[in-house]
């Protein structure tokens, strides 16, 4: 986030540029009151662009009031230059930046309100110029649409942007078959996650004390032949159908993932004895599951027995995952169908 506070903290300097030059220009700001507003307006970016670089990323009530001044700062300078309502008109397309910032930082009812407030200062501004300046209609017109075009098409654009972005993330962490998380995914949540690796839920009550993190490898056995036999659409059936039982029987926050293939992963924070009665139950719930052939899942558990160095907490939990993987082929070597501990 560090580089679009930088961002938004040069726009901020660059709006107070735009200050200045309308003060050097001379011809815009001819009233002691309209110089007054821009000087502070150019002065106030000073110390709001320093805050968004320096500054940590501002909580909700802060960027709400970054926004009031923004729209309010912006109109102040334009409605003080109003004596040329033909030349400041355009500027008014500075307010579609504010409705870019509101549509990528904060949800459709702030947008709306300042989308209503950013076209009552443009039409005020065009309502100006044709009453003070009629010969000049044909190019208020034409700024007057310039600008509405702006201001509405910049919020839906960063939109667009936005959603496309989170689209690519969700492909780029989660299995399209499956929707649980893919490799990357897994490793990714277990990273964020595993900080308070002693705090877990146990049949709906928070236990803390002999809970510990916990990794489960599941694999479906047989999983070539059901392929081989029935195609892979069937297949397809199968694996989707096994994600939906690990996620049931490890429902959030627990993290499950389609490792890939026919083998699956879950993490959770949870009770040794709670941990493997699990793995028993997923064994149980998969084989009840079976559809036009008969499904089982060989499982692998591997327990933490302590919370890890926090500057080694990745290898940490690498182990982890390679005991519970060795448990797991273990299992298969046993006969399938069964949960093995590591």
């Amino acid at each position: 986030m560090r580089i679009a506070r930088v961002l938004i903290g040069a726009m901020c300097w660059m709006y107070g540029l735009v200050c200045v030059s309308v003060l050097s220009a001379g011809d815009l700001a001819t009233t002691t009151l309209g110089r007054i507003v821009v000087v502070m307006a150019a002065a106030s970016t000073l110390a709001v662009g320093a805050l968004w670089v320096r500054g940590p990323w501002p909580a909700w009530a802060l960027s709400v009031a970054f926004i009031v001044y923004a729209d309010v700062g912006v109109a102040a300078v334009l409605l003080a230059l109003v004596e040329d309502p033909v030349k400041v008109l355009p500027c008014s397309a500075l307010l579609g930046v504010v409705g870019s910032y509101i549509a990528a930082f904060h949800g459709p009812k702030a947008l709306l309100i300042h989308q209503v407030w950013a076209f009552a200062v443009s039409l005020r501004l065009y309502l100006a110029a044709l009453f003070t300046a009629p010969e000049d209609t044909a190019h208020a017109n034409a700024y007057f649409v310039v600008v509405l075009l702006v201001l509405f098409a910049a919020p839906v654009l960063t939109q667009t942007l936005i959603l496309l972005l989170r689209r690519d993330a969700t492909n780029a962490f989660y299995d399209s078959l499956t929707g649980l998380r893919n490799r990357r995914g897994l490793f990714t949540a277990i990273e964020s996650s595993t900080g308070g690796l002693y705090f877990g839920i146990e049949d709906g009550v928070v236990v803390t004390e002999s809970a510990i993190l916990t990794a489960v490898m599941i694999d479906l056995d047989d999983f070539k032949e059901i392929n081989d036999r029935h195609g892979h659409g069937h297949g397809d059936e199968v694996i989707r159908l096994t994600a939906e039982r690990i996620a049931s029987v490890f429902p959030a926050p627990a993290v499950t993932a389609r490792l890939g293939g026919e083998e699956f992963a879950a993490v959770f924070v949870m009770t040794r004895g709670a941990s493997v009665s699990a793995a028993e139950r997923l064994c149980e719930v998969v084989r009840q599951a079976s559809v036009r052939t008969p499904i089982s899942v060989s499982v692998g558990v591997a327990h933490l027995g302590r919370s890890p160095d926090p500057n080694n907490r990745q290898s940490a939990v690498n182990a982890l995952l390679a005991r519970a993987d060795a448990a797991m082929y273990e299992a298969k070597r046993r006969g399938k169908n069964q949960v093995v501990v590591y």
